[in-house]
């Protein structure tokens, strides 16, 4: 029996995909082990997205080979594909798999059809085709929370993404086959959906005479109407896409939680031209009006790179500007890193890593003032809370932790007469606010 570890990195659609590629192992009775040193066969899950995740690959994967030197080491995920990424771990490696073709390599792994050959290229002869892979139901990580891809891939090309060549062109999964895994969650206890996409404004499946819905706010009103007790949250919405339809949806939907991701990356039009965002800042600042307008207690989060080739510091100020204009709850700010086959790797990476690394800090001292003013608003107020965890404490036995709808972490302190169940929804009133989280009593 082969003993096996999964290596994940990246976003929540690497750790969703890493969850079906358990189902596998598991189906082909497989025993999964938590120490990677201890098992036969371990696959890494890559990312591309940022230097730094491949960075920790290229320096898990050697030592793993010294300590496991009969260790089958699989790479998949977003960087598998790239020549220049495989020289750098080709010694340490037997093979190279798109995560598609991932299943059937396995099955036959476990039917002894594989020859074990260190740095030999996979050669599994199944199709890549997402809608099969679609179909594998993963094996969740959380009995609360479950990501449902809706969608994979991308059309957009941003100059700066690796993930129309890692992942594709777009591809959504039909409606029919994401209504039975919701509903099917709904019933096993899950309190939260969380829908994926690369980009869910984009969803628009293969038209048929069996399918009827055309467009993300048309599945995501359909997934409002199941029966059941539970959120609705979906990452991520491209600017260029958000809709008034979508907007109004959330407003008046009781199931989807007001909480938005809106990546705006630069507060610079010329930065934006660069980027091959399509859209502007003046387009992105009146969808947060209508937004605001509409759902005033939305909270709302963003991505920023900072130091894209070409930034200067009139642009760089640009960015700090919107960030103090909107007020975000939470903004993911990464510094450029230059990715192989994208437009931008041609760019001249002009701003120097200490440069990078100041820009970065002036953001997020922004956003810990805008976070924490935010917070502060739900003082002395009642939200709805997801029970997720006991504190892991003895001293804390009456403390629980848990998130709101609008995607806030939150501390919930009981007194000795009072219990809540985890996985359950309780009513918390607000008692502190810090930057990045909240504290209460039920």
């Amino acid at each position: 029996m082969l003993t096996y570890h999964i290596l994940t990195f990246g976003c929540q659609m690497n750790f969703n995909d890493s969850e079906r590629i358990t189902r596998i192992a598991e189906n082909l009775k497989f025993k999964k082990v938590t120490d990677r040193f201890k098992a036969d066969l371990v696959i890494v899950n890559t990312c591309g997205i940022r230097q730094s995740a491949e960075d920790r690959v290229i320096g898990i994967v050697p030592k793993l080979r010294k300590k496991r030197p009969n260790c089958i080491i699989i790479i998949t995920g977003c960087s598998a594909h790239r020549k220049d990424f495989q020289k750098k771990l080709v010694s340490a490696t037997s093979y190279f798999i798109e995560i598609l073709k991932l299943p059937q390599f396995l099955k036959e792994l476990a039917e002894s059809k594989i020859k074990i050959v260190k740095q030999e290229q996979e050669k599994a002869s199944s199709p890549a085709n997402p809608a099969d892979f679609f179909k594998i139901s993963p094996l969740y990580s959380s009995p609360l929370s479950a990501y449902v891809p809706i969608m994979t891939g991308c059309n957009n090309f941003c100059s700066y993404c690796v993930v129309p060549y890692a992942r594709g062109r777009e591809f959504s999964r039909p409606s029919k086959d994401i209504m039975q895994e919701v509903k099917q969650l709904v019933t096993n206890g899950y309190k939260e959906i969380i829908l994926l996409g690369q980009n869910v404004n984009s969803y628009q499946p293969e038209p048929s005479k069996n399918e009827k819905i055309v467009s993300f706010p048309a599945l995501l009103e359909k997934i409002s109407n199941i029966s059941g007790d539970f959120w609705i949250r979906f990452l991520t919405s491209h600017p260029k896409d958000m809709s008034d339809d979508l907007i109004e949806l959330i407003a008046r939907s009781n199931k989807i939680t007001n909480y938005i991701h809106l990546p705006f990356q630069s507060g610079s039009n010329r930065i934006l031209k660069l980027m091959k965002r399509k859209y502007t800042i003046e387009h992105y600042l009146q969808l947060i009006t209508k937004i605001r307008t509409k759902i005033p207690q939305a909270a709302l989060s963003t991505d920023i790179i900072v130091g894209f080739p070409g930034e200067t510091k009139e642009d760089f100020g640009k960015t700090a500007q919107i960030m103090k204009t909107v007020g975000f709850d939470m903004a993911y700010i990464s510094a450029f890193s230059s990715r192989p086959e994208t437009v931008a790797d041609n760019l001249v990476d002009d701003v120097s890593e200490a440069e990078k690394k100041e820009r970065k800090l002036i953001l997020t001292e922004i956003l810990e003032k805008t976070a924490l003013k935010n917070n502060q608003s739900y003082l002395g107020k009642e939200v709805e809370v997801l029970i997720e965890r006991q504190k892991p404490s003895l001293a804390k036995k009456h403390t629980y932790l848990g998130k709101t709808e609008t995607y806030k972490n939150i501390r919930i302190n009981l007194n000795a007469n009072q219990s809540v169940k985890i996985g359950s929804f309780c009513k918390v009133k607000v008692t502190e606010a810090g930057i990045f989280g909240l504290e209460g009593t039920l």
